[in-house]
């Protein structure tokens, strides 16, 4: 019972790093989209915002998440981040797909289908994480 309890405040403390970094991600994506690029380049702006988010994911994730891990990957953190950030890439990837089918092709609206593709990549991003990295 004890480990179920575990992995339910770790799946906690990851809402709430996952939520802040997508916070960060989302803020990112309006700033660059509305303001930089005045309104043009949605995907390079989705991009943007994905990285600045993943790297804070990263750390806060180490250092908060998945503590126990974290001690387990110890002297490997180049690697660990390499791993992590494959899986960002292709949470990337779900997430650039997820936002044109939701944008271009179901006319939704860029920040509603950013809030909708957030909710369904962070179980990916979750899953993966906890399985390969922070076993």
């Amino acid at each position: 019972m004890e480990k179920y309890k575990n992995l339910i405040f770790e799946f906690l403390r990851y809402i709430i790093v996952g939520g802040s970094a997508f916070i960060i991600d989302f803020l990112t994506m309006y700033l660059f989209k509305e303001f930089i690029f005045k309104g043009q380049h949605l995907y390079c702006a989705v991009f943007l915002g994905y990285t600045i988010g993943l790297v804070y994911n990263f750390v806060l994730s180490c250092l908060y998440v998945f503590k126990d891990g974290f001690k387990k990957i110890k002297n490997k953190e180049i690697q660990s981040f390499i791993i992590f950030t494959v899986i960002g890439i292709i949470g990337l990837g779900l997430t650039e797909i997820l936002m044109y089918c939701f944008v271009d092709l179901l006319n939704i609206y860029y920040l509603l289908s950013k809030i909708i593709t957030g909710a369904i990549v962070v179980f990916w991003n979750y899953i993966a994480r906890k399985i390969i990295i922070f076993k």
